[in-house]
């Protein structure tokens, strides 16, 4: 399996600050749908810090899911079961909504398939999409939320969320474009809905043969050389604006 491999560097006085505020990192991944409505889930939380830190992030793996509830910001999806909690210093949590737990309806998809969702709300992959996408198909008569996740360290983490209505066609190209940013909101888990960043970060094309590295100062921020792989994004940025882009 193909791997995106970023390095981020942290000094001793920044790893500190992080620690003792409750800052961990998070990361979003970029895609391109057929109708640009797909909301952005965080993909990836390391609350373990260090100063190098090693994401490896999948260049295949990929599961679709569905389910009958709303999302809104702030709101959880779960694949499978919710992991047990931990207490961790940082801003307090405020009221969330209560998650999504997605149990029976997910299935592996990779590029190239078309997954179908029947009148029972059952998925089914065919062979049956171009090459470089992943097609979702609604077959029923019930509007389903539904999206794409990852498999990371043999968890299913989901990435992106949209409504599918009965008989429409979803195309979704998973992108090789990742979020990077270290917040120390508590309200943030694997699979949360944000609509915007509260602190900032990092978006980074990264490669299947080459090490992205960046480093990251408490009071200058994100630095990559100027490489143009990397772009600094302010807090307050909309993530759909520089995260989900329109199939041209």
């Amino acid at each position: 399996m193909a791997l995106f491999t970023i390095n981020i560097s942290l000094s001793d006085s920044t790893l500190n600050a992080l620690k003792t505020n409750g800052f961990n990192l998070y990361v979003f991944r970029s895609l391109e749908d057929s109708i640009s409505t797909a909301a952005p889930l965080i993909m990836v939380t390391i609350s373990d810090l260090a100063k190098n830190i090693d994401l490896k992030l999948p260049d295949s793996d990929y599961l679709g899911y569905i389910s009958t509830q709303d999302l809104v910001e702030f709101k959880q999806i779960f694949i499978n079961k919710p992991p047990v909690s931990s207490k961790k210093r940082g801003r307090p949590s405020t009221s969330r909504p209560a998650p999504i737990i997605i149990s029976n309806t997910s299935i592996k998809v990779s590029l190239g398939e078309l997954a179908t969702i029947d009148q029972s709300g059952n998925l089914n992959v065919k062979n049956n999409a171009p090459q470089t996408n992943i097609q979702i198909r609604n077959a029923s008569s019930q509007t389903y939320l539904t999206g794409l996740g990852s498999i990371i360290d043999d968890k299913s983490i989901p990435f992106s969320a949209q409504n599918i209505f009965p008989d429409q066609m979803l195309t979704i190209i998973p992108q090789s474009s990742f979020l990077v940013l270290f917040s120390d909101n508590k309200n943030y888990k694997n699979g949360t809905y944000l609509k915007t960043i509260d602190n900032r970060g990092m978006l980074i094309t990264a490669s299947t043969n080459e090490t992205r590295k960046v480093t990251f100062d408490i009071t200058t921020g994100w630095g990559n050389n100027s490489a143009s792989w990397g772009e600094r994004i302010a807090s307050g940025t909309d993530l759909e604006h520089i995260l989900i882009n329109q199939q041209s």
